[in-house]
């Protein structure tokens, strides 16, 4: 351990390790023979752009080998966002929640509660009364939590925990009567929970073996010991984000395997038995309404278009599956997470809990640029390494 409670650190030539802390960067000196820091932290430079929708804790700056820096100029807290009811009229209705970074929302089974994860410090799980109108700060871990999903009986709630660099799943009451508990061990990689099954006996989540590698569906049981699970859908492509239908017998996911994301349907649990491609032009996320007859997914347009598509599925002895429709367009989302609940459906599929930018898209966002040349006297004037 050389510094706690930073990120994106870089080497520099001069002798000091520069990271970031807040909406700064700090430095310290450090002795690259000995592999140890010789200085205390150092504030630098305030108001560095902190990379929204990224839970590495990303800061937008760089440093060139012959002093100069650049930085996008920017408060941390305009990474806040807020959560709000859509409906299929396109209505908004916001939901009296404190911004925060949001990354991940599921509404729990009864309709009346809401977990939230919002990466930062502190990266943690909340549940929001819908009816009281009161958050509960579930996790007070050191490590990033994040992910949450619902036990079908409403009972608990599933995330992800990473510390030290190890991620496992975790489980914990709602109500945070009791510890957390783990439901994977000795996991080979990143973890996050996607679903689990009606008779919550089987938690189904994806696995990233190593950063920016492809990812797999892998399935564990939840009725013995936590285990390191076996794997459900595995291959070259990149598959993520399962979700079960109502009954258990149909698994929903999303899977570049013909050159963009788009989702299928399996049946479950032999999934080998059939495949049904259900978006065409791209799909993210799905999402089964509360009796199963519809199927919705997303469709990111990188730009003003982002949209909720809706299909109506015919769950008899066989799957059928009509042509999508529109639920909601035009729509004012940020960058979606690939792999987790980044938004939810009421049970009657006339409303949709969806994680919003305040101020519109990222994409609208005019970023200013900060050069400073010959920085390196200034940082060797703050941070002496002799």
């Amino acid at each position: 351990m050389l510094i706690e409670g930073g990120n994106d650190a870089r080497y520099l030539d001069t002798g000091h390790i520069v990271y970031a802390l807040g909406d700064g960067l700090f430095a310290v000196a450090f002795d690259v023979e000995q592999l140890r820091v010789t200085s205390g932290p150092v504030p630098l430079v305030q108001g560095v752009m902190r990379t929204t929708g990224n839970i590495t804790g990303a800061a937008n700056y760089g440093v060139s080998r012959d002093g100069t820096l650049a930085y996008v100029a920017g408060d941390i807290s305009s990474n806040t966002r807020t959560v709000a009811w859509v409906d299929r009229d396109g209505v908004h209705q916001a939901i009296d929640l404190e911004q925060r970074s949001y990354d991940y929302v599921q509404l729990s089974p009864d309709g009346e509660r809401i977990a939230l994860s919002a990466y930062g410090d502190p990266a943690d799980v909340w549940i929001w009364d819908t009816a009281l109108e009161t958050l509960l700060r579930l996790t007070f871990d050191p490590g990033r939590n994040r992910a949450p999903i619902w036990f079908p009986d409403g009972q608990r709630v599933a995330y992800s925990q990473s510390v030290d660099g190890i991620q496992e799943i975790f489980a914990q009451p709602a109500d945070g009567s009791s510890a957390a508990v783990a439901l994977t061990r000795g996991s080979s990689g990143s973890v996050l929970p996607n679903d689990i099954s009606p008779d919550q006996s089987i938690l189904l989540y994806t696995l990233y073996r190593e950063a920016g590698a492809d990812a797999d569906i892998w399935m564990t049981r939840l009725d013995g010991a936590p285990t390191t699970g076996t794997p459900l859908i595995e291959g070259p492509a990149d598959e993520r984000s399962a979700r079960l239908s109502p009954d258990g017998r149909w698994l929903a996911y999303q899977s570049d395997e013909s050159g963009r994301y788009e989702v299928y349907v399996r049946p479950f649990p032999d999934v080998s038995a059939a495949r049904w491609q259900i978006s065409e032009g791209g799909g993210l996320a799905p999402l089964w309404s509360g009796d199963g007859t519809e199927l919705y997914f997303f469709v990111e347009a990188n730009g003003p278009g982002d949209r909720i598509m809706a299909v109506p599925i015919e769950l008899g002895p066989t799957f059928r599956v009509s042509r999508p429709t529109e639920a909601i367009g035009e729509a004012d989302f940020p960058a979606p997470g690939l792999d987790g609940p980044f938004y939810d459906v009421s049970d009657d599929g006339q409303r949709f809990l969806m994680i919003r930018n305040p101020t519109g898209r990222i994409a609208d966002y005019q970023p200013s640029f900060v050069i400073v040349q010959n920085w390196f006297e200034e940082l060797e004037r703050l941070v002496p390494t002799e």
